[in-house]
């Protein structure tokens, strides 16, 4: 477990951050984590769009920069010497990359920035979105100022394609589309928070769990970890812009972020291992992702890598085949000569005869 800031920076701090000497105020009701890199064409509307929230309180930006090379990093200098009462600028080296699979992440950035957050709350937006609506923070906050009971609040937000178009997304599950609180249950069953949109009491995770800092994925993680403490409210209105294929993570391939998102749940299943309703669900949706990694396999005619990863699943997830059988087999499968060869496929794995056992096949 890491506890604390001094222990977080022991572990993965080898050059030291250098922080841009603002005088704000050191009692903000919020902080605003902004994460950047290499987003010299989005940092100045993303910075303007909380520069210009009407609060009846005070907030602070955290400002995130991660050693771009592209003009970035000197748009948030000057923003930080413009607004000295409002932004505090952290600039972060490559040397404090923390690598997950063999890659370079910016998890160190996201974390320097959580643990500095000196406000009651924490409001998230990465440098390639932006916010919209001048109240969102005063809406927010009053919420979870008037609801104790409620850990993280979120809202809707417009998409925004490559081509400049924008549409309202639609983020939350169709039996559920009516509703506007959900709890840690609702959220196993699919990250429906967009980043851009949260904000949560600060303090609700006492640790980081040490598998955090080896999920490919933060967000969805702290956002489970953060519902542990209480309900979620969501705000039918879209106030921010999310900007699609633009990020590091949304502009890789699909089967990249199906390939991490199953890494994700795997670990999320292990930490709420004891709850059995959001274990399940976790569960359910790491069937729906390796579904379609295995029909993305097969639509690609790469048969053998179908046949390994379907082989491979179902040995370590027995389960798995009741999910295959209903949702992903009839899809690809059109004549009886190929059903055949798949179930075979099975049958020969080590688990066939529990699969039998429990009447998956006759």
């Amino acid at each position: 477990m890491t506890a604390s800031f001094s222990q977080f920076k022991s572990r993965y701090e080898k050059s030291k951050i250098k922080e841009f000497q603002n005088s704000l105020c050191t009692d903000p009701l919020v902080s605003v984590s902004i994460i950047t890199y290499q987003h010299v064409s989005s940092i100045k509307q993303c910075i303007e769009g909380i520069l210009m929230q009407q609060t009846d309180f005070k907030f602070e930006i955290l400002l995130g920069e991660d050693d771009s090379t592209d003009g970035t990093r000197e748009i948030c200098i000057e923003y930080a010497k413009k607004f000295p009462k409002k932004i505090r600028l952290f600039l972060h080296s490559h040397d404090n990359n923390i690598f997950i699979d063999g890659r370079p992440t910016g998890k160190f950035n996201v974390l320097y920035n959580l643990f500095s957050a000196r406000g009651k709350y924490i409001a998230l937006c990465e440098g390639d979105d932006y916010w919209t609506d001048p109240l969102k923070l005063q809406k927010q906050v009053d919420f979870l100022e008037a609801n104790l009971d409620f850990a993280i609040c979120f809202h809707n937000v417009f998409v925004e394609t490559k081509s400049g178009e924008k549409y309202i997304a639609n983020i939350i599950p169709k039996d559920k589309e009516n509703e506007t609180v959900f709890s840690i249950t609702d959220l196993a069953r699919t990250n429906f928070i967009h980043t851009t949109s949260v904000l949560f009491r600060n303090g609700l995770i006492e640790e980081f769990p040490d598998w955090f800092f080896k999920s490919p994925a933060g967000d969805y993680p702290l956002h489970m970890l953060n519902a542990r403490k209480g309900l979620i409210k969501y705000f039918n209105e879209p106030m921010a812009v999310y900007r699609s294929q633009i990020g590091i993570w949304s502009s890789t391939s699909r089967q990249v972020q199906l390939t991490n998102l199953v890494k994700v749940l795997d670990l999320l299943i292990l930490e709420f291992k004891d709850d059995e309703m959001v274990t399940r669900n976790l569960t359910l949706q790491k069937y729906i992702h390796i579904n379609e990694i295995l029909l993305i396999e097969f639509e690609n005619s790469r048969i053998e890598e179908f046949r390994k990863l379907l082989r491979q699943t179902v040995n370590e997830n027995p389960e798995f085949a009741i999910y295959w059988t209903e949702n992903g087999m009839n899809k690809i499968i059109n004549d009886k000569n190929e059903a055949e060869k798949n179930l075979r496929l099975i049958r020969n794995s080590t688990t066939y005869k529990t699969l039998k056992k429990i009447g998956i096949f006759k």
